[in-house]
């Protein structure tokens, strides 16, 4: 049996902080939205994605003096940027064309 299961991770956490080793729990996406540090630091945010609709996220943990800056984009969608990206590093319209027939892209 590995070593980090015959602890509890609450145990774990407790040990290595301990140790002077900064670490935290390893949530799951409904456990990271009610954890109280994310709560005390309004890091779950609104946004819309033209894909999903509106969605809350998490923001960056850290902000600016008092103030939290919004997220003003969802994450792109596979492939969102593709051409924008590929065209300014000089690829022509006819190479990524054949990038997507390949299906590279």
């Amino acid at each position: 049996m590995p070593v980090t299961r015959q602890k509890k991770s609450a145990e774990w956490i407790e040990i290595l902080n301990r140790a002077g080793v900064p670490c935290g729990p390893i949530y799951r996406i409904d456990e990271s939205f009610a954890d109280p540090q994310v709560r005390h630091l309004a890091m779950a945010q609104p946004v819309y994605s033209p894909a999903m609709g509106d969605l809350t996220i998490l923001g960056h943990p850290v902000s600016h003096g008092e103030r939290r800056l919004p997220i003003r984009t969802p994450a792109p969608e596979l492939g969102q940027d593709n051409e924008q990206i590929l065209t300014s590093i000089g690829y022509t319209k006819e190479q990524m064309a054949d990038l997507a027939q390949r299906g590279v892209i």
